[in-house]
């Protein structure tokens, strides 16, 4: 029982983490740079 839990517990929560922080990096990334490019025109 207690492999048989562990081997489809394990690869579920794994990727979902990889891809929450891939998808918080790249909503970080993409709101940087809006930022970034306000601000440049902003000086420019």
């Amino acid at each position: 029982m207690s492999k048989k839990k562990i081997v489809p517990f394990r690869p579920k929560p794994v990727p979902v983490k990889d891809r929450t922080q891939e998808e918080i990096l790249d909503n970080r990334r993409s709101r940087r740079e809006a930022m970034l490019e306000k601000f440049n025109r902003k000086t420019k």
